[in-house]
């Protein structure tokens, strides 16, 4: 079992795996106390404190790649490189 990568592990960063495998709509504002979207008729008192967090955990998990989590000699990690 498992997965191929269909690039180098170099070439991947988290959030595209992530995106890969949430179905839900990350581009979508989610109301944590309301559920679902966002309302176009106002904000929640929450919305601006979890937006931000959100837009923070989206750019931290693009700024890491698959091989630098990678932890070299685990079980099924096989690192090539080039």
């Amino acid at each position: 079992g498992g997965y191929r990568l269909g690039r180098p592990a170099n070439q991947i960063n988290v959030l595209e795996v992530v995106d890969a495998v949430d179905t839900s709509d990350a581009e979508v504002a989610r109301c944590v106390l309301r559920g679902g979207p966002c309302r176009p008729d106002g904000r929640c008192a929450v919305h601006d404190v979890f937006a931000g967090a959100t837009r923070a955990l989206r750019a931290s998990l693009s700024a890491q790649s698959l091989a630098e989590i990678a932890v070299p000699g685990a079980p099924g990690i096989e690192l090539e490189r080039r």
